[in-house]
């Protein structure tokens, strides 16, 4: 049985244990340029998990670092 890719959650998340960054936390964790560099990595990197809270992209910490780690860019 395949895991299901986790795209979109709706309402806003509340998972406990989770830590979501905006796009400005993801591009200061991430060490991106700027905000808008972080939401364009996210979205040419559609198997990462993601979610939206009304209309701002949101991206799991833990689900960045261990994505970074196995595409072996950090």
């Amino acid at each position: 049985m395949a895991a299901r890719v986790l795209s979109h959650l709706y309402p806003a998340p509340t998972v406990a244990g989770h830590q979501w960054l905006t796009m400005a936390q993801l591009a200061e964790h991430g060490r991106f340029a700027t905000a808008e560099a972080a939401r364009h990595w996210v979205k040419r990197h559609p198997d990462l998990p993601r979610a939206r809270r009304g209309r701002v992209l949101l991206v799991d910490q833990r689900a960045f670092d261990v994505y970074v780690a196995q595409a072996g860019r950090r």
